[in-house]
């Protein structure tokens, strides 16, 4: 027992020494070579008001908006028989899988997460949906990737396809996890559409915030970390597995569209600790969720492979000097802010809302009280 408690505390004092020297190497760092972090910060929020906030934020506020709703709390009999039956998984499943697909990374993570939350999944039913609801959106990988860095829209369908495929394959083995375990629910939510708006509102402005941050963090920690290296091929790698958007950017000279593949379906580590979140609440092991990434980038690989050798595009002669933005107008920045800021306008009506509600139930519990006595 005393062993133990000793071990326990040398491992908590190295832990503590290894995040000190860490926060001290940073800092160190950032005064080194504060204008490649200054650079890469302000590379980074171009990406997120161009690029991240115009395509997920919409997707993001719908998303949230069709859980908060209660939409997909409710059973739907002729859906969960084919998806039971296919993917061992209700009805609503498909749901949020279609959303993924649609919006982006984080938003099949965060439907999943509501659905559990909501007793709509059950424990093993949301961990298989973690595995294989992290698509890339059709604006990221056809516009982003395809268009911007390849000038071609063909392209990027290619890669989207092969990153849909591969999770639509782990979907199909994760029926092995299956525990048989169902969930029958018909939950009436008597939610006004005024207050699921603001509450998909709420969801979707955090969302979005935190998203863009581990964009900044990740940008400028690679800026540090590659700044000290000298070899290209190790910082491609670095930033192929740490951040989707600048390691497809990087390595988009090499004109290696299956590795671009692996690549998005990987996701990165940011957006994994987007999700981070998400699998805690619904406690999802960390290792199998790395493998299923691991095993959807591979999947990813091999599909557009063969695509390519089906369907072939000449990419040879592109420019590669052009940055990431999606093909849309030169508005998007703003428009991104005037989105903020009606999400933020919600978010203080709400919390004046609830304020005034809570003072009168107040007021209303005292008044009863006095009475009583």
């Amino acid at each position: 027992m005393m062993t133990t408690i000793i071990n326990s505390k040398k491992l908590i004092s190295a832990k503590f020494f290894l995040t000190a020297a860490a926060v001290l190497f940073l800092g160190i760092m950032l005064l080194i070579d504060s204008e490649a972090s200054g650079v890469s910060v302000s590379h980074s929020l171009d990406i997120c008001g161009k690029t991240l906030i115009p395509s997920l934020f919409p997707f993001m506020f719908l998303s949230a908006f069709i859980t908060n709703s209660g939409i997909l709390q409710r059973d739907f009999t002729l859906p969960d028989k084919i998806t039971y039956k296919i993917f061992g998984l209700p009805g609503r499943s498909a749901a949020v899988f279609l959303m993924s697909i649609i919006g982006g990374y984080p938003i099949g993570a965060m439907m999943t997460e509501k659905l559990y939350s909501s007793k709509a999944l059950t424990v093993n039913q949301a961990n298989r949906m973690m595995l294989f609801c992290i698509n890339p959106s059709p604006a990221f990988a056809i516009n982003a990737i395809g268009f911007s860095m390849f000038s071609s829209r063909k392209t990027g369908v290619i890669i989207f396809v092969s990153t849909v495929l591969s999770n639509i394959i782990l979907a199909l083995f994760s029926r092995c996890l299956d525990d048989k375990k169902r969930v029958s629910v018909n939950i009436h939510q008597d939610i006004s559409p005024g207050t699921a708006i603001t509450r998909a509102a709420d969801t979707a402005t955090w969302g979005i915030i935190k998203i863009c941050a581990y964009v900044i963090l990740f940008s400028v920690l690679l800026s540090l970390i590659t700044s000290l290296t000298q070899s290209t091929g190790i910082n491609d790698f670095l930033y192929g597995v740490t951040e989707v958007t600048l390691g497809c950017e990087r390595l988009s000279r090499l004109n290696n569209l299956p590795l671009i593949s692996g690549i998005v379906a990987w996701g990165g580590l940011a957006v994994h600790f987007q999700v981070f979140s998400s699998i805690k609440e619904t406690c999802t092991d960390l290792r199998l969720f790395f493998t299923s990434r691991i095993l959807s980038g591979a999947l990813s690989v091999i599909i557009c492979d063969l695509l390519l050798k089906r369907f072939p595009v000449d990419i040879s002669a592109v420019n590669q000097s052009s940055t990431v933005t999606l093909a849309a107008n030169e508005a998007s920045f703003p428009v991104s802010v005037a989105l903020l800021i009606t999400c933020f306008l919600f978010l203080l009506g709400d919390y004046t809302i609830n304020n005034r509600i809570r003072n009168i139930n107040h007021k209303h519990n005292s008044v009863e009280t006095k009475e009583k006595v």
